[in-house]
């Protein structure tokens, strides 16, 4: 396979005043051990493939020498059968039901332990 030649190039851009992590009005979670609770979860179509997703939003309640507590966290939980670990995982986790339905109601405000890695 033939190698891409390289051009180098330059664009003239101010970053003196942009934050680092994006356009987030915060740092996005630096990695560590929290405890989060689930504060919102739902279920939609995932915009790439259409197949079912469950969403959760977590809010980190402890962790991160206190500096982060309300802090979000976004899962996406799309339901094929390549994502069935992570969404048992998740169902151990809040205690939940393996009967083979997913009950939002068992997600929703279940606090967990997490280690975020980024």
């Amino acid at each position: 396979m033939a190698q891409k030649e390289f051009a180098d190039f330059e664009v003239d851009v101010d970053l003196s005043e942009v934050n680092a992590w994006g356009g987030e009005s915060r740092p996005p979670l630096p990695p560590g051990d929290y405890v989060l609770q689930a504060t919102h979860v739902e279920q939609k179509p995932a915009k790439s493939s259409g197949n079912p997703m469950i969403v959760v939003e977590f809010t980190v309640v402890d962790g991160g020498d206190g500096e982060c507590a309300g802090f979000k966290v976004f899962n996406n939980y799309v339901l094929t059968p390549n994502a069935m670990g992570r969404i048992k995982q998740l169902m151990i986790a809040v205690g939940g039901s393996l009967d083979g339905k997913i009950r939002a109601s068992e997600i929703m405000g279940a606090t967990i332990r997490a280690t975020v890695i980024n």
